[in-house]
């Protein structure tokens, strides 16, 4: 018998969809797991909008798309060679490089606690 999916998508390993891996690292979900590394295809640049998807030299990832370097998009801040929503990302919530521990998400420029990732922070035991 067949068990292919309702929505005809698959989890293989070529998806460029968040995943989780029990024996890859645990990505959170603004990140996607590429090869063994968990990348944010709206910012990184080698892996600007898609896995396998490389900006040239001098060009900066910006929601998901290659941008002249210090060419970001309102409401984005450049940091290092990346454009960055600091109000959401957790490797730099409300300001570049200020890092959220990883149980934690970064909503409106503040790490906080994510229930879904520790059941437990969130009082159930």
């Amino acid at each position: 018998s067949a068990s292919a999916s309702a929505s005809g998508t698959s989890t293989s390993t070529s998806t460029t969809d968040a995943t989780t891996s029990t024996t890859g690292p645990l990505c959170t979900p603004s990140e996607t797991l590429c090869g063994e590394a968990c990348v944010d295809l709206l910012s990184d640049a080698d892996h600007c909008g898609d896995c396998a998807v490389a900006c040239d030299i001098g060009n900066i990832c910006s929601q998901g798309q290659c941008v002249p370097s210090g060419v970001c998009d309102p409401g984005l801040v450049l940091c290092g060679d990346q454009c960055i929503d600091v109000s959401a990302d957790p490797n730099n919530c409300g300001g570049c490089g200020n890092d959220c521990n990883f149980d934690e998400s970064c909503i409106a420029g503040n790490c906080v606690q994510d229930c879904a990732l520790r059941a437990e922070l969130c009082g159930r035991h």
